[in-house]
C-alpha cells in the first residue's frame, strides 16, 4: 500500500512540475518581441541590405536575394519579482543576415542583448 501511495505522489508531483514550467513557458512567450531592434541594430553594419522588415519574406533586387532569421534560445528562468527582467534574462537572441547572389551564399550571426540594446557578430560566411 505504501508503493502505491509513493508512486501515486511521485506521479502527481512530476505531471504538475511539467504542467507549471509549460505553462510559465507559453505565458512568457509575448515578451520574446525584439526582432525590430534586432534587425536595425544588425543592419547598420551592413548599408548593402535593403530596408528588411522582420515579418518580410526575402526581397529580390538585381538577382540579389536578402533575408533575415531571428532564432531564440531559452534558458532557464531566473528568479526575478519583474516579469520584463525575467524574460530578458532567459533566452539568447540570434538575427542572421542572409545575401544570396547567384550561387554566392554569405550571411553575418549576430548575437543581440536587450539589457544594453546592442549586437555582437557571432559567426559569418
Amino acid at each position: 500500500m505504501k508503493k502505491l501511495l509513493f508512486i501515486s505522489l511521485l506521479i502527481l508531483v512530476l505531471v504538475g512540475c511539467s504542467s507549471s514550467h509549460k505553462k510559465s513557458s507559453e505565458e512568457s512567450q509575448p515578451w520574446h518581441n525584439y526582432n525590430v531592434e534586432m534587425l536595425k541594430k544588425a543592419l547598420v553594419h551592413h548599408p548593402d541590405f535593403p530596408n528588411l522588415q522582420p515579418d518580410e519574406k526575402p526581397v529580390e533586387r538585381e538577382d540579389i536575394i536578402y533575408s533575415s532569421k531571428f532564432d531564440i534560445i531559452p534558458h532557464q528562468q531566473d528568479v526575478s519579482d519583474k516579469q520584463i527582467e525575467r524574460e530578458v534574462t532567459s533566452a539568447s537572441y540570434f538575427i542572421t543576415l542572409i545575401k544570396e547572389q547567384g550561387n554566392d551564399t554569405s550571411y553575418w550571426k549576430y548575437q543581440y542583448f536587450p539589457l544594453n540594446d546592442e549586437v555582437i557578430l557571432v559567426d559569418l560566411d
